[in-house]
């Protein structure tokens, strides 16, 4: 499940992303934009594309 929940940092905090919560995000919760995880971006695809194929 490691890849299904990569974790990735964030201004040196680590997080977990939950690939599986999100389309579960309701619009109103997601602010101003506060960063990038541009340096994750692989991982996060990854992570998306494993949930949607299981590849």
């Amino acid at each position: 499940m490691k890849k299904l929940k990569p974790e990735i940092e964030f201004e040196g905090v680590t997080y977990l992303f939950l690939t599986q919560q999100l389309s579960s995000i309701p619009e109103y919760v997601l602010n101003d934009r506060i960063g990038s995880l541009e340096h994750s971006r692989e991982l996060l695809i990854d992570a998306i594309d494993f949930a949607i194929t299981g590849i």
